[in-house]
């Protein structure tokens, strides 16, 4: 029987410094395969624990109470992060080697749908009101993806802003929605940031409306 250790989920559940104790998440009566877990999340309620596993290519679901295994998700990609909606339905995954994310649904334990992004997609975002999702693509050149989750569609791609400008956004203006709001001069003045760039991503958060 396969056992998972996983120090980040013990620390939460148990209340301890990170890295001070492993716990065993062993499930009676049934081994997941779940090879190198890349991350790890609650659902919102606070009621289970979702694993990636990269090497194995699925989530692992388990009851935070009681440790035992709910649910095991097949992907079509390697994911390397996870987030969970606010409704607790929808989990994303964004997919390191394949260049994808995957869409999967809590409540069906199924893969629902795969949205091609940028190169290396690594971290992920899910809006407060559960409909979007934010993918930082770290490979060249270091874009973001924005994704309908209804829809399984990339709505836009943010250029030219690597980790490093990417953190610097979010520190500044604190998500998504601020750097939207925010005006070339305030985004220029930032470190690493020039009047081109500024007006270049406000450009493509807010794309020409088509009649």
């Amino acid at each position: 029987m396969r056992t998972i250790r996983a120090a980040m989920v013990a620390s939460a559940l148990l209340g301890l410094p990170a890295l001070a104790q492993t716990v065993d998440f062993v499930p009676p009566g049934l081994a997941p395969e779940g090879d190198v877990p890349s991350d790890v999340t609650f659902t919102p309620d606070g009621q289970k624990i979702v694993v990636a596993n990269r090497e194995s290519r699925n989530l692992v679901v388990f009851d935070a109470a009681t440790r035992d295994v709910l649910q095991v998700i097949p992907l079509s990609g390697s994911p390397e992060a996870v987030e969970v909606s606010s409704d607790g339905i929808h989990a994303v995954t964004a997919n390191l080697w394949e260049d994808t994310v995957s869409i999967a649904r809590l409540d069906t334990a199924q893969e629902v749908a795969t949205v091609p992004v940028g190169h290396h997609p690594a971290v992920v975002r899910i809006t407060p009101d559960g409909t979007k999702a934010a993918v930082s693509n770290t490979g060249f050149p270091g874009d973001i993806s924005i994704i309908d989750i209804g829809s399984a569609k990339e709505l836009l791609r943010i250029p030219g802003v690597g980790p490093a400008r990417r953190r610097v956004l979010l520190e500044r203006f604190g998500s998504l929605a601020g750097v939207r709001t925010a005006t070339p001069a305030e985004i220029a003045a930032l470190p690493g940031f020039s009047t081109k760039l500024a007006d270049r991503i406000l450009d493509r958060l807010h794309p020409p409306q088509r009649a």
